[in-house]
């Protein structure tokens, strides 16, 4: 019989449970991982606590992975799509400084009561996360789990001090949030509202829902 080989410290494989819960491959075991939990509200804000992005708790099912609604990884949570998003930007840009009006998607999509009424423009982005917030903490996550759980901790990485980079993320990511808000809104554009206002704020406050962590370069220990 050939035994098979393991690193260590790699995650060989994902799957998806739900919007919480992931199944992940380590040392040729298989794990449950609390990733997510979107009734914490830290999940929201890890910038304001790091501690969310330094450990998670793990159940070892080996075995027992039928019991489960296991799926495979959905789409946007692939380490790919982010070069997706990158090219789709890229070809937006290119676009609105190159095409001529008639296509340009900027011209197309200019609509100047945009940036007339933008009081209403911000509240209705702020709404759109707001619904979003309700829609995440009001879902039913939670799984059967009666197995003793481990501790998951990245391998020698390299942080700020908790209390400056909550301080940093304070400070840096309002400030953030208004530039996107002002580019967005004062271009009187629904393609620049969108890529410039509405998909990258998203993706900041909800971030830890359409993300998993990095199994290609990082390598993650288990604690008892």
């Amino acid at each position: 019989m050939v035994t098979k080989n393991y690193d260590k410290y790699m995650i060989e494989d994902v799957k998806y449970i739900n919007v919480r819960y992931f199944l992940i491959k380590l040392q040729g075991k298989s794990y449950i991982i609390d990733f997510s939990n979107p009734k914490d509200i830290r999940n929201y804000f890890p910038g304001f606590f790091p501690d969310v992005n330094k450990s998670w708790k793990i159940y070892e099912v080996t075995g027992k992975e039928n019991q489960y609604n296991i799926k495979p990884l959905p789409f946007y949570l692939k380490q790919n799509s982010v070069w997706s998003v990158l090219v789709i930007y890229i070809l937006y840009l290119v676009n609105i400084g190159l095409f001529p009006k008639s296509l340009n998607i900027w011209d197309l999509t200019y609509d100047q009561r945009i940036a007339q009424n933008w009081e209403m423009v911000v509240l209705l982005i702020f709404c759109g996360a707001a619904v979003i917030f309700g829609l995440l903490y009001s879902r039913k996550t939670k799984i059967n789990l009666t197995e003793p759980y481990k501790t998951l901790v990245p391998v020698d990485k390299e942080e700020l001090t908790s209390k400056k980079r909550s301080f940093s993320i304070f400070i840096g990511l309002p400030i953030f949030i208004i530039i996107l808000l002002t580019i967005s809104i004062s271009s009187s554009s629904y393609s620049q509202l969108f890529m410039f206002g509405v998909f990258p704020i998203y993706s900041l406050l909800f971030n830890r829902f359409g993300s998993f962590l990095d199994i290609r370069t990082n390598k993650y220990q288990i604690k008892e």
